[in-house]
């Protein structure tokens, strides 16, 4: 999901939002012990990037909770930065999740 996309209430991402809720309750409804990885990522622009990703992954981890996935089976991560661009791009605000 690219949070800058979606906080911009792009319909596509919303969509695909709504779409990973509905496969994750899916799963976490029929196999007991799945934990959910949500994984904030960043264009590296910045001393503040890895800061960013976190808060990238609470505020999805805050739509999950308020659409009844239980906050114990979610994991927050982010994908840190090794080096720091120079320029911004947007497209690289996202937040991506793993099952396991």
């Amino acid at each position: 999901i690219n949070l800058t996309k979606y906080q911009a209430n792009n319909v596509d991402e919303k969509q695909k939002l709504n779409e990973i809720i509905e496969n994750i309750q899916f799963i976490l409804k029929n196999k007991n012990q799945t934990q959910i990885s949500i994984i904030g990522e960043s264009d590296c622009y910045g001393k503040k990037s890895d800061a960013y990703s976190h808060q990238r992954a609470l505020f999805i981890k805050d739509i999950f909770v308020k659409n009844n996935i239980n906050e114990k089976s979610i994991v927050i991560k982010i994908k840190p930065c090794v080096i720091l661009t120079s320029k911004e791009n947007l497209d690289n605000k996202n937040v991506k999740f793993r099952l396991q």
